[in-house]
Formats: structure tokens, sequence, C-alpha cells
């Protein structure tokens, strides 16, 4: 029965019709339309905003949500081939880049944290990895990207906790206290695409670093529970036990390019590091009442949906923010790429990425001043909620965009893999300054991508809509 039941799930996902936007999951074009709508409703919410602050959506949203938009922007270009929004793009991310090409403009340094800049920093790695174009004069997006990595890892902070960075940069904000996962995490991330994208050992051995130090803080409980964050003043033995969505994302991505890149024992490490973080996002993928942060302990129905994501800390509740209401979108995203780079997880991810893009599309059936196809929070329910916004559009996007990564020819443009690899220059010295808030010193490496696949080429970049397919019928064996 349940081999049947499974079965028919998977024939009935390749088709489903979603009000508004029509989304064939087995069809290219049909995934590209989809994204392409959705895309075009996040512009009319951009050109709808005062534009006071150059390539920042409307003031309601956070700066670092920009930086998220345009980095799926990039990612929409590449997998798609429509370049119409790459001078908005490129010209709203270097809008921010600020005199010393680090993601710290004058008018957003106050109240910036670490996470606040990684955002961007990582949407100048995508830049770099997919070769998106660069406008004359500017700063290469490796540079951007490796200045931002080069700051952080001097304000890692071994005074406290044993290292570690806070999630606040200045001491005068509301938070320097805090040493967050999500700081943590996506510095980790960072570190791990630019060991991809160089080849430079010395990012890997600050990947390694920083996740070593997540575990043995606490903020990664041993069975990969990633805690939101922990207190200076307590000398971080207590947490805040909150868990989002994504505070596991840039772990799980980064986690599965470094054991792509590595070998030996570094490789079976980062193995088992991303299967422990896969198996610990279940509570994102099924359904509210079974869920372990929900306050119904009930079994869920037959018919409650399965494997479709959403963000367990808010959603059941309705409390989500606009920041947090991103957070199943970046999730999205991490598991496609996870999918990638370690294709030997992706069985387990092709069930969650069929079912969320499908229903994800569903909900962009509300009808708004800036859209026809404005989507909703919830993607659980079958259609619009009547909760539409920024953040909303974008989580669909990267819902339907992740359907195509496995199809994206070099993905990621990169070197060889660097297990064996020797440090050249650019990454920090692996121990920071000691005090959190120091400066930079390292200087820039230049790019040493080659167009050259890494072991993942082989491995998972052929594999395309239709290879999504195929693993399905695989999970359907291994499954019954």
């Amino acid at each position: 029965m349940r081999c049947f039941a499974l079965a028919a799930a998977l024939s009935l996902l390749h088709i489903w019709h979603a009000g508004a936007i029509d989304l064939d999951i087995r069809d290219e074009s049909s995934i590209k339309a989809a994204a392409k709508t959705i895309t075009g409703d996040i512009v009319n919410i951009f050109n709808g905003s005062d534009n006071s602050n150059v390539g920042l959506f409307p003031k309601a949203y956070s700066w670092s949500e920009s930086a998220i938009i345009w980095d799926a922007f990039i990612d929409y270009w590449f997998l798609t081939g429509d370049g119409q929004y790459n001078d908005l793009v490129s010209g709203s991310i270097l809008s921010q880049q600020g005199p010393n090409l680090d993601f710290m403009p004058v008018n957003q340094t106050a109240s910036e944290g670490n996470d606040d800049q990684a955002f961007w920093g990582l949407a100048a790695m995508s830049a770099g990895e997919r070769a998106f174009p660069v406008l004359s004069g500017q700063s290469t997006w490796l540079t951007l990207a490796e200045n931002v990595f080069n700051e952080q890892a001097a304000r890692w902070d071994n005074q406290s906790c044993n290292g570690g960075l806070r999630w606040q940069i200045f001491t005068f904000n509301n938070g320097y206290d805090e040493k967050t996962s999500l700081a943590n995490a996506l510095f980790f991330q960072l570190a791990a695409r630019l060991a991809q994208f160089t080849g430079n050992q010395t990012y890997v051995t600050w990947a390694d670093q920083t996740f070593t130090w997540l575990q043995n803080s606490g903020l990664i409980t041993p069975d990969y529970v990633a805690w939101s964050s922990t207190s200076v003043s307590s000398n971080c033995s207590s947490f805040n036990h909150i868990q989002w969505s994504a505070n596991f994302s840039p772990l799980i991505s980064g986690s599965a390019i470094l054991s792509n890149i590595t070998n030996g024992t570094q490789q079976t490490t980062w193995q088992t590091r991303t299967q422990g973080l896969l198996s610990a996002t279940s509570p994102w993928f099924s359904s509210p009442s079974s869920s372990s942060n929900s306050s119904s302990s009930s079994s869920s129905s037959p018919s409650t949906p399965k494997n479709i994501l959403y963000e367990a800390a808010c959603e059941p509740s309705q409390t989500c923010t606009a920041d947090t209401l991103t957070y199943k979108g970046l999730l999205a995203s991490s598991l496609a790429q996870t999918a990638l780079f370690d294709p030997a997880n992706a069985a387990r991810i092709l069930p969650i990425l069929q079912a969320s893009a499908p229903a994800a599309a569903q909900s962009c059936s509300g009808k708004t001043a800036a859209s026809q196809s404005a989507c909703g929070v919830s993607w659980l329910g079958g259609g619009f909620d009547g909760d539409s916004g920024l953040s909303q559009e974008y989580a669909a996007l990267s819902a339907v965009l992740a359907l195509l990564v496995p199809g994206g020819q070099k993905f990621a443009n990169v070197s060889a893999p660097v297990g064996g690899a020797t440090a050249t220059g650019g990454a920090g010295s692996g121990s920071g300054n000691g005090n959190g808030n120091g400066t930079a010193t390292g200087g820039t490496s230049s790019p040493t991508a080659s167009g050259k696949s890494s072991g993942a080429e082989g491995r998972g970049r052929t594999m395309g809509v239709v290879g999504w397919a195929g693993i399905g019928m695989v999970a359907l064996w291994l499954l019954c």
C-alpha cells in the first residue's frame, strides 16, 4: 500500500495546475516560465519602492534580504538564460559594496551584523561562481567575496567561548554579546565555496575550524541540531533553543561542497556531517502536525501534505517575520546544491524538492496591486492564503529554481579538488585576532578558476530535470 501511494504521488507530482502559475516539473520550459513569472513580480515590488536607497527593496524589508534576492536572481539568470535583469542585479549589488569593497556601506554599518555582511559576500560569491557579467571598471566578484571573508576571519573571537564569530560587528549594538549559528554558518559556507572556487586549502581549514567550534560550543548538538544562539556572558553555556531552517541551510550545502572537493578521512568527515545535518532538517519537510516544533503531538492524517517545506518555528503559530519567511527558500536552494555536490543524498532530497516546488507555485494565485500571481506564506493549503509579500515571492522562486540546479552545467566555476593543495594567500591566517572586532589584514588572491569541472561535474551536474525523475524511481525502489 505504501509503495502504491508513493508511486501515485510521484506520477501526480509531474504536472500541477497552480492557479495563476502552471508548473510541470518534468518540463524545463514550464519550470523556467514559472520562475520568470515570479521574478517579474519581485521586480514590480522593487520598482514600487521609493528607491531612495539604490539597489534595495522597500524599507519594510531588511538590508540582507535584498542580498538574498539578488543572489537568487543570479541563479535565475544562470539556470534559465534570461538576462533581462542582469544590469539591475549588478548595479544593486555593487551599490552596497562600500568604500572598502567589503559590503560595509556607510549607511548600514551602524547596525550591520556579521550575518548581514555575509549574505552580501555570498551574493558576490555566487556571481563569481556563475561567471556573472562584470561591469566595466568594477572589482572582481571574487575580490568582494574574499574581502568579506578576510574581515570576518579577523573578527574570530578567541577571547570568549574559545572562538566563533559574534552576531554583531560593533560593541554598541544589541546582540554583540551573542554568538549565533547563522553568523557562523554563513562564514562557514563562504569558506567552503571559496575553497571550491580557488583551490586554496586555507579555506578548508577555516571551514573545518568553524564547524568544529559550532560543535564544541554546543550550538550544534551531537545529533546535528543547530540551536539559534548562545551568550558570551554565560561563556556559551546557555542557548536559545529555537530552531530556524536558515541555521542549517548554509551548513548542509557547505558540507556537501567540502565532501566533494576533499578526499580520504577529510571527505568521510564531511560526508558524515552532511548526512547528519540532512537528517536533522526533518522538522522542515514534514507536516506541522507531526513536527517536533508543533504544539500538536498527534500523528498526521493520510491527507496531510508530506515533504513540503515550511518554517516550523513560526508558520504554525503565524508569527513569521519578513526575514524568517525567506528561510525555507534558502533551505530549498541549499538542498538542491547538496544533491548536486553530494549525489549520494539526492534520493532523500528529491521528494522534498518535487513536492515543494509545485506546492509553492500553487500558492502563487493571489491578486495584488503588484501581481496577478502573488505568492502566499503557506505551501500546505493548496492555494493562496491571503498573506503576500517580497519574502513569499523569494521563497517560491527558490523552490522553483531548485528543480533546475542539477541541470546547470558547471554550476560552480571551480578549480581542482583541494585535498592536498597548499595555501597561496588570500585567506585569513586561521586564528583571528582574538578579540572579535579587528580589521582585515590579509591580502586578496587572484581567481584561479580554470573552467575545469570538479568531481561533482561528472557525479551530479548532468542529471538535469529528467535525472530528477529517474532518482524519483530510485527513491521509490529504496522505500518499498
